[in-house]
C-alpha cells in the first residue's frame, strides 16, 4: 500500500515537472514568435487535399507549380484570389506554399467556401529565386527591371481567365513578406488587372503611391518585426495618404513580429472586405 501511495506521489510530481517544462517551452516560443508563429505552428491546417495540382509555363520557357481551388457552384462568374508565398515556401513540390500558410486555411475553410465561393490559385517561387525585386528605398521601382516570375504570374493570371468562368472585375492579389514585395511591384506595373490588394510586411516603392491611390488595399504589418522592419508599411501608408487615396486600410500589430500574415488572415473583416471589392 505504501509503495502504491509512493508511485502515485512520484508520478503526480512527474507530470506537474513535465507541465512546467512544456509551459515554459510555449511561453518561450511565444515571446519569440509572438502570435502569429503560434497559429502558424498551431493553428493551420492543410488544404491540398481540396486544391489541384497543376503546372504554368510561359512563351520565355518559366516554370510555375501552382495549386487551384475551383468553388463548387452555379454562379456564372466567380472571384480569384492570387495568393503569393513567403521566400520560405520556395521549391517545386507544389505542396509548401498552401501547407505552410494560413491564407488556404482561412479562406478555405468550410464556411467561407460557402460564403465566399472563389476560384483561389498558389503559385510556387522557385527555390533560390523570388518573385520580385524587393522595393526597400523610395525610387526603387522601375518599369524597366526584368521581372520574368512577374510576367509568368500575368500569363497565369490570364490563362486561367480564358480557361474557368472568372469575373475579371473581381481579381485580387494578397501576398506575405517576399508575395507582398510582389503585390507592391504587380499593383505598379498591372494595376488595371486587379480589383483590390492585400500585402502583408512587406516593401512599397513610396515614390509610386500616385499610381495605385484608387486601387483598394489593405496593410498588414507587425509592429516589431525583424525581419521585414514596419517603417516600410508606415512610409507607403503616408505616401498614399499624402497623394489622396481614399481605399486604403492599415493594420499593425503591437508586439507582433515578422508572421503577422497569420493574424492578418483571422481578422473578421478581411474577406468581407475583399469580396466587396470591384473594378468601377
Amino acid at each position: 500500500m505504501m509503495m502504491k501511495k509512493k508511485g502515485k506521489k512520484i508520478l503526480c510530481i512527474v507530470s506537474g515537472i513535465i507541465i512546467l517544462i512544456v509551459s515554459g517551452l510555449a511561453t518561450a516560443f511565444y515571446m519569440i514568435a509572438g502570435k502569429g508563429g503560434y497559429y502558424a505552428l498551431f493553428a493551420s491546417r492543410d488544404r491540398t487535399d481540396i486544391m489541384e495540382a497543376f503546372l504554368y509555363q510561359d512563351d520565355n520557357g518559366t516554370v510555375l507549380p501552382y495549386r487551384l481551388y475551383e468553388p463548387k457552384g452555379n454562379e456564372e462568374k466567380y472571384p480569384l484570389v492570387l495568393f503569393l508565398h513567403g521566400s520560405g515556401e520556395r521549391g517545386d513540390d507544389n505542396e509548401r506554399q498552401v501547407q505552410a500558410n494560413s491564407v488556404t486555411d482561412t479562406l478555405l475553410n468550410e464556411k467561407n467556401r460557402k460564403e465566399y465561393p472563389c476560384y483561389v490559385v498558389a503559385p510556387q517561387c522557385p527555390k533560390g529565386e523570388k518573385w520580385s525585386e524587393k522595393l526597400e528605398e523610395p525610387g526603387a521601382f522601375s518599369m524597366e527591371t526584368e521581372e520574368p516570375l512577374l510576367d509568368a504570374l500575368i500569363g497565369l493570371v490570364t490563362e486561367l481567365e480564358a480557361e474557368y468562368p472568372i469575373d475579371p472585375n473581381r481579381i485580387y492579389v494578397v501576398g506575405a513578406s517576399m508575395g507582398g514585395h510582389a503585390v507592391w511591384n504587380l499593383l505598379y506595373r498591372e494595376s488595371d488587372i486587379f480589383a483590390a490588394a492585400v500585402p502583408i510586411c512587406s516593401c512599397g516603392d513610396p515614390m509610386q503611391a500616385e499610381s495605385v491611390k484608387e486601387m483598394p488595399i489593405w496593410i498588414f504589418h507587425g509592429a516589431k518585426d525583424p525581419t521585414v522592419p514596419v517603417r516600410y508599411s508606415r512610409e507607403m501608408v503616408k505616401a498614399l495618404e499624402e497623394a489622396g487615396a481614399e481605399k486604403i486600410r492599415y493594420t499593425e500589430y503591437s508586439g507582433e513580429k515578422h508572421q503577422s500574415w497569420e493574424l492578418a488572415y483571422r481578422e473578421k473583416e478581411l474577406y468581407p472586405w475583399l469580396f466587396e471589392q470591384r473594378k468601377e
